[in-house]
């Protein structure tokens, strides 16, 4: 995944470029680079690194033009050289791509044989050859006439050196936004990067091409027929997405997370029966009622997410559910009906993966819905239905306050399919959603000992390998937990059902492997107890995460971190920020940049 920005209008383009690719430095930290058109020719520079390290090589030049190109790149083809940072151009054309050619090496030879040469590696700059090509004065009439010869996908930005008053842009399975202002347009990856110039935009389809310009934007299919669109309006105010005084992103996203969960939850969460109201295309009542099953897809963080939102689905609500991997379900052939419900989970809404595994499962027709904190993204647009998050925008690549607050939204969904299906007492589900209203609050008191945090991340920051442990909800907490270590820190760590360590994974454990051990009070308890004492008789170092005045657990832990009471399945919306928050400081301790972990993107919106 790659971030593009595009300005056209009556402004100096530099500037807005610049500002954008800060905004969107989440989605590739390789490279950067930027293009405009300046006194008849293309001017492109670029570096290895941040948008800050090309801010400081732009310094005393004098470049006015008002269109532009840029792109901060998350290497997919090619490594991250400055040879294949982007923009690329080929003779008049330049361009931004975000995507991925599958035949470029095909399209590669075919031009290298007609007397093109190439300055990369990339699939991308083959883009820029084929336009060149096939421009005859006429910059939309060459990007409709090289589209057709790419396959795969792709979000685009497009200048000509001819041209200097047009933008052109194009979308295939990859996002792209349009911002439209007064006298001038806008072009990015997502809305955040031109929140401060406007809040009208819409979204690309898969096979639009637009032509930007001062003086409006319209909207072509591949056939050159004109699209109508319809202008989305957006809520969110970009000051959300600034540090606040925060030293990092990650750290100022977590301490958001009450807040991001108590929005999420208002105007939804009820006092009595029905318990939850949707506002918006929530699942349909008769749906919920009938179906037989529920597959909830997601990767990474998401997946985590899915994995708790079965044992809700299934111990609330009764409903047999199943989690997939995007990754792994878009290449079997799911057994969904049309009495299956599908939900994807996907923060960004963009997750290539997940979209696949929505499709294939729509064609075998299940009804689909997203689960997501983008309602204009492309999970949302596709879906039969959207349970939206409210955590706002979250700009540090690891994800944090947005999955506690999927955890919200699939504990209300199986308080309304429980109460829908009648499979609990209803003062049973009264209680459970008078908790989940309060967990705001222990949230924030579960936060509140980031100092015990902080002075056990200096402690265990030397180790080189961790073991996290957990049982029944708390299992996908540990993965969680791991991931976020590995990711952060850039070391080996490890997530495993605690009743599973002697199944090979106590081998590794001595004196040089603290475990983390997840043991709040409830059923498992006293397995996980059993477990926490396997391990530290093989030398290991505890750390446990338990319930408040747990003493038998600090008897046994060499470190305890506590959490405010709330009922077992509701306890790892406590739990998780916690983990968050000790993997940020331990990659602080390590000396890495918590916000950009290397190799990896916010949301990953290619295979």
């Amino acid at each position: 995944m790659s971030g593009i920005m595009g300005y056209v209008g009556h402004r100096a383009a530099l500037p807005v470029l610049l500002e954008g690719l800060k905004r969107l430095e989440y989605r590739g930290y390789d490279s950067v680079g930027v293009g405009v058109i300046e006194a008849g020719a293309l001017h492109i520079q670029k570096t290895i690194g941040t948008v800050q390290r090309l801010e400081r090589q732009l310094r005393g030049l004098d470049l006015r033009s008002t269109v532009g190109i840029g792109h901060t790149r998350w290497a997919t083809h090619g490594q991250p050289t400055l040879e294949n940072a982007h923009p690329h151009a080929s003779g008049r054309i330049a361009i931004v791509h975000n995507g991925i050619i599958a035949n470029y090496l095909e399209l590669r030879q075919e031009l290298i044989a007609e007397g093109v040469r190439f300055a990369s590696d990339t699939d991308s700059e083959v883009i820029a050859a084929l336009i060149d090509r096939a421009y005859r004065g006429d910059l939309a009439a060459a990007v409709l006439a090289a589209l057709p010869r790419l396959s795969g996908t792709y979000a685009l930005g497009v200048i000509c050196r001819d041209e200097p008053n047009v933008l052109l842009c194009a979308r295939q399975a990859v996002p792209l936004v349009v911002g439209l202002g007064v006298r001038e347009a806008f072009l990015a990856s997502d809305v955040t990067p031109f929140a401060p110039y406007t809040q009208n935009c819409f979204f690309l389809d898969d096979g639009e091409v637009g032509i930007l310009s001062g003086g409006g934007v319209q909207i072509l299919d591949l056939r050159g027929q004109v699209v109508p669109k319809e202008i989305e309006h957006i809520t969110w105010n970009p000051v959300l997405a600034e540090k606040g005084g925060y030293r990092f992103y990650m750290l100022k996203e977590i301490f958001e997370t009450p807040q991001a969960v108590r929005e999420t939850l208002r105007g939804r969460l009820l006092p009595g029966a029905p318990f939850v109201h949707w506002a918006e295309r929530g699942p349909e009542a008769d749906l919920l009622r009938t179906c037989r099953k529920v597959i909830l897809l997601g990767c990474g963080s998401s997946y985590h997410a899915a994995l708790i939102g079965k044992l809700y689905l299934e111990e609330i609500a009764g409903l047999a559910t199943e989690v997939e991997l995007g990754s792994e379900f878009r290449y079997r052939t799911p057994l969904v009906d049309r009495r299956t419900i599908v939900i994807g989970i996907s923060q960004s809404g963009e997750t290539a993966d997940t979209l696949a595994g929505m499709r294939a499962a729509r064609a075998s027709g299940a009804t689909i819905y997203a689960l997501t904190n983008a309602p204009l993204s492309t999970a949302a647009r596709e879906a039969d239905g959207v349970l939206r998050l409210h955590a706002g925008p979250e700009i540090s690549v690891a994800s944090t306050k947005t999955f506690v607050a999927e955890l919200a939204v699939l504990c209300m969904l199986a308080l309304h399919a429980a109460h829908l299906r009648r499979r609990q007492p209803e003062a049973h589900l009264r209680e459970l959603a008078a908790a989940l209203g309060t967990a705001p609050a222990a949230i924030e008191a579960a936060l509140a000992v980031e100092e015990e945090v902080e002075a056990l991340a200096r402690r265990y920051s030397r180790f080189d390998h961790y073991i996290v442990l957990g049982r029944g909800v708390h299992y996908p907490v540990a993965l969680e937990a791991a991931l976020k270590i590995k990711e952060l820190s850039y070391v080996h760590a490890e997530g495993c059902a605690a009743g599973e360590v002697k199944q090979g994974l106590i081998a590794l454990v001595d004196e040089r492997v603290p475990v983390l051990v997840l043991a709040p009070q409830g059923r498992v308890y006293e397995k996980t107890l059993d477990n926490l004492e396997e391990v530290k008789a093989r030398g290991a170092r505890i750390v446990a995460i338990g319930t408040q005045g747990d003493v038998e657990l600090r008897a046994r832990a060499h470190d305890l971190l506590e959490l405010p009471r709330l009922p077992e399945l509701l306890s790892p919306l406590c739990s998780s920020p916690l983990v968050h928050l000790f993997a940020y400081h331990l990659a602080l301790r390590r000396r890495r940049d918590v916000d950009h972990p290397r190799n990896l993107a916010k949301s990953v919106t290619v295979e």
